[in-house]
């Protein structure tokens, strides 16, 4: 005899197979035959349709937002073998919402948190002038020493590492506090240059900046 998904009622994982696309016709034609009379196979249905909806939206934001940690999700999948067993048709609901809130605290790790952002007063490097110390994994606030520079109604500044190779670069203009720029990203810890440049492209300035732990 042809073995048959449907007893007095239809599994969860047959629902599961169905909601996704996942079983052949001639099964998913007679799953649809017996939810067309079966009022309590229709519930189910709703519940195992709520919580595919609500995993998919859950992991295509956190796609949108994270940077995944490998070992996150890998623990993120250990946790859904796991409980598996433990879900039922009748906690389809609950479970889609106890699911969507794993995924985005398991995908949002720590380092997405906004780095702070630290205020330092830059100084021109002249001879050996000492280099403004400031905090590794901090945006920073710099307020630059501009005397001697001519007045222009904008400037270019560039961060660049050790190496000379840019990280970072604006477009600033003076404000009546005198000239200030914010970068949009935190440093690592190492050495950097902040040059300023005229519209030409002509260097004016160059302040000395370490980061450290």
């Amino acid at each position: 005899m042809e073995q048959t998904l449907v007893d007095e009622h239809i599994s969860e994982e047959a629902l599961e197979l169905y909601a996704m696309g996942r079983l052949g016709d001639p099964q998913a034609a007679e799953l649809e035959e017996h939810i067309l009379f079966c009022t309590d196979c229709q519930e189910a249905l709703e519940r195992v349709d709520d919580f595919i909806l609500a995993f998919r939206a859950a992991a295509k934001q956190a796609r949108v937002e994270r940077r995944e940690p490998v070992s996150a999700w890998t623990r993120f999948w250990t946790w859904v073998a796991l409980g598996r067993e433990n879900l039922r048709v009748g906690m389809w609901a609950p479970a889609a919402a106890t699911l969507a809130v794993a995924v985005a605290v398991v995908v949002t790790p720590m380092s997405m948190r906004e780095p702070a952002i630290e205020t330092v007063r830059l100084e021109s490097a002249r001879g050996n002038a000492v280099m403004a110390v400031v905090k590794a994994g901090n945006r920073l606030h710099m307020n630059l020493d501009t005397r001697g520079v001519p007045e222009l109604a904008s400037y270019r500044v560039e961060l660049v590492d050790a190496d000379g190779t840019q990280v970072w670069s604006a477009t600033v203009k003076p404000a009546a506090q005198g000239l200030a720029v914010t970068t949009d990203k935190a440093v690592s810890a190492g050495q950097y240059w902040l040059r300023l440049y005229d519209s030409r492209s002509e260097l004016l300035r160059e302040f000395g900046i370490r980061a450290g732990q």
